[in-house]
């Protein structure tokens, strides 16, 4: 089956939920290969700690700026609200180890308890994002 372009450009531009659901999933993709990629990179000369810190640090720079600019499509960053996500992500870093290790103590096998943790964690980003980043209707 074949989507035409002009189907996926409907939901790129939309305001509407499924457009905000499309460029959430699209950006947040686009943010998890740029911070593999600096992850991979640095991890060749600095200790996997400091790659991961940094990558992640990257990570959320990013989603501060795509989620509130190309995501909800608001006009303007607000400072306030990107520090808000800062902490939200420092909670999901905290959240996510616990889910991580919950998993695995259920007998998912390591390799695939990182797919299972997304596949929680990843609905409860969108709405906490669209609860932050949604400005009021004028």
């Amino acid at each position: 089956m074949t989507v035409p372009c002009s189907k996926l450009q409907k939901y790129f531009t939309s305001d509407g939920l499924a457009g905000q659901i499309w460029r959430f999933l699209t950006s947040g993709s686009l943010n998890v290969v740029i911070s593999l990629t600096v992850y991979e990179l640095m991890v060749i000369k600095f200790s996997p700690t400091v790659s991961y810190l940094t990558a992640w640090t990257i990570g959320v720079l990013i989603v501060s700026v795509l989620y509130p600019l190309f995501v909800f499509k608001n006009k303007t960053l607000r400072f306030s609200k990107s520090l808000f996500t800062t902490l939200y992500y420092v909670a999901y870093a905290a959240v996510s180890v616990f889910l991580l290790n919950w998993v695995i103590s259920l007998g998912v096998h390591k390799a695939f308890a990182p797919v299972v943790v997304l596949c929680i964690v990843t609905p409860v980003t969108f709405i906490f994002s669209r609860f932050i980043y949604k400005e009021p209707v004028k």
